[in-house]
């Protein structure tokens, strides 16, 4: 927490399903992570929950789940809907914005499948937060065409190397399509 307050960055991402056979925490070992995110919000962090896999509980059933998280979420809900629950009703009000999908990767690629799963996920979210603002990763090197995805904020990922013009020049064409709220995430050296 001291590393961070020392940072200028003002908003920390966290995975909420890492996509990893983990545990589930008991309701002691929850407490302290709770109690670090209660500090972030208090230092006027803006916090991001990633969605970033697929949830613990269906890697420890099923295995090294194949089928990509988009999918899963515009699938059939029942099948994770109470992972979700799980995740979110103790810290709900604590995040600022929920992403689906790591940063790095991009939605167009499951592009069939993305509206359903916002759909499910923000119908999800609303039964723990009045209006949920949901996230969608990108990349620099996609072609949105004349789509809009139908998230609040694009999460940019900013690879080594790119022209800023070429950079600007992408933020505005989000920003004419209905994106107002564009992020940038550089992947650490």
């Amino acid at each position: 927490l001291e590393l961070l307050r020392r940072h200028t960055v003002r908003s920390v991402k966290l995975p909420i399903w890492t996509g990893l056979d983990e545990e589930s925490p008991d309701h002691e070992s929850r407490r302290a992570p709770e109690r670090f995110l209660q500090e972030l919000v208090k230092d006027r962090f803006l916090l991001t929950g990633v969605l970033w896999g697929p949830p613990s509980d269906i890697v420890r059933s099923h295995g090294a789940y194949q089928q990509p998280l988009i999918d899963l979420l515009a699938g059939d809900r029942g099948g994770w809907e109470s992972d979700l629950a799980a995740e979110v009703a103790p810290t709900a009000s604590l995040f600022r914005w929920w992403q689906i999908g790591p940063d790095g990767e991009s939605v167009l690629e499951r592009a069939d499948s993305f509206a359903p799963a916002v759909s499910q996920v923000r119908e999800a979210l609303r039964t723990y937060i009045t209006v949920p603002r949901l996230a969608a990763p990108a990349l620099t090197s996609d072609d949105f065409g004349e789509a809009r995805l139908p998230v609040e904020q694009v999460s940019l990922s900013i690879p080594t190397g790119v022209d800023p013009e070429e950079l600007t020049e992408r933020i505005q064409s989000l920003k004419t399509r209905g994106h107002e709220l564009v992020s940038a995430y550089v992947a650490p050296l």
